[in-house]
């Protein structure tokens, strides 16, 4: 199930986002980890490794490090939604996704 996943996610999480997530209160940091379950589960779709760590970068858009994949993460209360996709040589430069709270 998702909420497995997020519980696997923050007892198993990459180091560097285990960094990130240090800081964060508890409900802050199951949203951050279900927006990265979802993510990885969005590449696995692709056939793209799904083991590598996904950290945001300046604009809190996701780097998906390893790989041309593009992606996209969500998360409000409750919900947590990712889009990833290739790039299609070069005709998809980002790709977006939006979640909203009640």
């Amino acid at each position: 199930s998702f909420g497995a996943g997020v519980a696997q996610l923050c007892r198993r999480r990459a180091q560097e986002e285990a960094a990130r997530m240090a800081s964060m209160v508890q409900s802050r940091c199951v949203q951050y980890a279900g927006g990265r379950v979802a993510m990885r589960r969005a590449l696995q779709s692709l056939g793209v490794d799904a083991n590598t760590p996904v950290l945001p970068n300046s604009l809190g858009a996701p780097i998906i490090r390893a790989t041309d994949a593009l992606g996209s993460i969500s998360h409000t209360q409750g919900l947590a939604v990712a889009v990833a996709c290739t790039p299609l040589g070069g005709l998809v430069r980002d790709v977006g996704v939006a979640a909203a709270g009640e």
